[in-house]
């Protein structure tokens, strides 16, 4: 990663932190943009994860099964995100002949 991808990853989730549309509306335009997306959805997959991790707690799992079930968790968070994108996508093209793109959709 370089250091220029850093500071608009950043400037970014400042930015959508503080809700300033101008900034995720600037984020989205940047070349990176679809890069910054997908790490926020990782990081807010395993932060979901993390929040329901007190099953594995309870069930006594070892520590590396722990950390690989809480990767799998993200994976699976970005993967439902974009099923749901693409099932509005087809939708919105099949049934309601909208012309939207992908990238619009996902960015909706």
């Amino acid at each position: 990663m370089t250091a220029n991808f850093l500071q608009e990853f950043w400037f970014a989730v400042r930015g959508a932190l503080r809700l300033n549309s101008e900034v995720i509306s600037i984020a989205g335009a940047s070349t990176q943009g679809i890069y910054i997306a997908l790490i926020v959805l990782l990081t807010a997959g395993f932060s979901q994860a993390i929040g329901q991790s007190i099953v594995l707690f309870i069930n006594r799992v070892r520590p590396i099964r722990f950390f690989l079930s809480l990767i799998a968790a993200a994976v699976l968070f970005v993967f439902s995100y974009l099923f749901w994108v693409l099932s509005l996508w087809l939708a919105s093209d099949i049934i309601l002949r909208l012309d939207f793109g992908f990238i619009e959709v996902a960015q909706g």
